[in-house]
């Protein structure tokens, strides 16, 4: 399939990209929690999205089923504009997590070292090379095409 080798080749360079790439074309079919708990990317996205932590999986899947029905409409994802700005969030969450991890990582490592602490943000670009405005833009213009 074509498409799933256009995810592989974004998977390259971004996981991010490939899961978002890969939501956007499962996920307006999907018409049960479940179905989306049992997809491992497709949970990752929405969980991403809710700012669930990543114990959540630890919980049984009617206990997460319960979380997620409460927390978001399932008849979303048929929506072409709410699940833009589901994956759109995605991107941007994901970017700025891995921003975070990052710098604590660095400040860490200084701090161990016995070195000056650099307070200083990394810029907008994620751990993977896409920023995530251009993630967003890649999403929305393939959307469209």
């Amino acid at each position: 399939d074509l498409e799933a080798q256009f995810e592989k080749v974004i998977g390259n360079s971004s996981n991010t990209l490939r899961e978002a790439r890969y939501a956007q074309r499962q996920l307006p079919g999907i018409s049960s929690w479940y179905s989306v708990i049992a997809d491992r990317p497709l949970a990752n996205v929405v969980q991403t999205v809710l700012g669930l932590p990543s114990s959540f999986v630890m919980l049984n899947v009617d206990q997460q089923k319960r979380v997620l029905e409460k927390r978001m409409n399932i008849a979303d994802f048929q929506n072409p504009t709410k699940l833009n700005k589901l994956l759109t969030r995605y991107v941007t969450m994901s970017d700025m997590n891995k921003q975070q991890q990052s710098t604590a990582v660095t400040m860490l490592d200084n701090y161990s070292n016995g070195g000056i602490i650099n307070m200083t943000l990394p810029g907008m670009s994620g751990s993977d090379g896409v920023s995530s405005s251009s993630a967003a833009a890649l999403i929305m213009s393939t959307a469209l095409g």
